[in-house]
């Protein structure tokens, strides 16, 4: 019987902050801590230790007997859902459509394909297109929807994960997102703003809307999390893609393939040798980075031009976890 282990990306145990691969003790519990989603507990030093931590924070390994997949499967696996990605999005903007979400880590290029290929259609065919990004009241996603609400109006919003801790704007998203017939949303509570401005409680959405999440929609309903009936009935009512890029290998592998499918690296001056050392400098200390992904991948680039001598020290002193 293998022993069950998790993979810790941050977790909270008084003031320390926790990672690494530790030993399970019992399951992850939500809802039981003040400081994170929930609580896991886990053996650390020969004793049982509770780790307050966030349900996209850990991973479990070594319980599964699904054969794990290659590098190069899952490169292929990772390249195929962007492919996908970007079918939808034609899907939105040619209007067959109407409700999407997209899920996956930051920084691995999700906005920036989703805002390329809605300004280009925007640019040839006159898409009416608008972002909203960083956190929204319930009634600021109101007016925002009654903003887009007729037909061929498209609305993005991306790292707007806040809106689950707000029932009411959780609610709207819900019904924005609805691919029935007919989309209503309402406002019951009384406001003198809407009154003012000759806005009504209640209208008929027809336009389309891209939600973008780096929450693990999948992983989340499979805990049971206290989030997880939100999530199960949102991408119950649109087209759902998980993009597959959660855990750090994933993240590492789509790297490299923006790294080899791109200038992103020689159009700022880096030479194909110092290409190779941000890899293999990365693959290296991936575990132990604050964050990884795409915008990594400048920023050490901006290291090498900075002082190409000296630049894996830069990394290390502003990059590394202690």
């Amino acid at each position: 019987m293998t022993t069950a282990q998790v993979n810790i990306k941050s977790a909270l145990h008084y003031k320390t902050d926790i990672s690494g691969v530790f030993e399970l003790a019992a399951p992850f519990k939500a809802g039981v801590s003040d400081k994170r989603d929930g609580c896991i507990w886990v053996l650390r030093n020969g004793k049982k230790t509770r780790l307050h931590i966030n349900a996209s924070d850990f991973d479990i390994v070594g319980e599964s007997n699904v054969p794990k997949k290659s590098d190069d499967e899952l490169s292929r696996d990772i390249e195929q859902r962007f492919d996908v990605m970007e079918m939808i999005i034609d899907g939105v903007i040619h209007r067959s459509i109407k409700s999407v979400v997209l899920s996956g880590a930051p920084g691995i290029g999700k906005t920036f394909t989703v805002d390329a290929k809605l300004r280009e259609a925007a640019a040839k065919r006159g898409l009416n297109f608008s972002q909203l990004t960083g956190s929204a009241t319930a009634i600021g996603l109101y007016l925002t929807l009654y903003d887009h609400r007729n037909v061929g109006d498209v609305l993005v919003l991306d790292d707007l994960d806040s809106i689950f801790a707000d029932q009411e704007a959780l609610n709207l998203l819900k019904g924005a997102l609805d691919t029935g017939q007919t989309r209503t949303i309402s406002w019951m509570s009384a406001s003198k703003y809407l009154r003012e401005n000759d806005i009504p409680n209640s209208f008929e959405f027809e336009g389309t809307v891209i939600f973008i999440s780096n929450m693990n929609f999948d992983q989340q309903i499979e805990r049971g999390t206290k989030l997880a009936p939100h999530l199960a009935a949102l991408i119950n009512r649109c087209v759902y893609l998980d993009l597959g890029i959660h855990s750090t290998r994933e993240i590492m592998i789509r790297i490299k393939q923006v790294i080899k499918n791109t200038n992103i690296l020689s159009d700022l001056g880096l030479a194909e040798n110092h290409t190779d050392d941000i890899i293999n400098w990365m693959g290296a200390n991936a575990d132990r980075m604050r964050s990884l992904s795409i915008r990594t991948i400048i920023q050490l680039a901006n290291f090498v031009r900075t002082n190409p001598f000296h630049w894996q020290t830069m990394a290390e002193m502003t990059m590394i976890k202690r």
